[in-house]
């Protein structure tokens, strides 16, 4: 299934134009939780830039799957995640709207 990956933080939109191919929804996952992780990078200063913005991954129709937030409480429990990857599941900081992306 081909997924697009979109920034967003309400009054803008950053398209992913090209997406990527991936066997389920679950790589789409581990997928947009490595882009979360290196967008925020390791320091505070360049998560600070994403704080209000969050990660929306939409189908090639349009359809928003899930979105992961990039601002504060999410973003320390997503990096308590990629921390311990094997102890936690990744869908405790994932949402899954049911909107379709214009």
């Amino acid at each position: 299934m081909q997924c697009y990956f979109h920034l967003a933080n309400g009054r803008q939109q950053i398209p992913d134009p090209d997406g990527i191919e991936v066997a389920d929804l679950d790589q789409a996952r581990e997928h947009a939780l490595e882009a979360v992780k290196e967008a925020c990078g390791e320091d505070e200063a360049a998560a600070s830039r994403w704080l209000g913005w969050r990660l929306e991954v939409a189908d090639a129709g349009g359809v928003v799957l899930f979105s992961i937030s990039l601002s504060g409480s999410a973003l320390n429990c997503l990096t308590r995640i990629l921390a311990r990857p094997l102890e936690l599941d990744p869908r405790q900081v994932i949402s899954s709207p049911s909107r379709v992306v214009h």
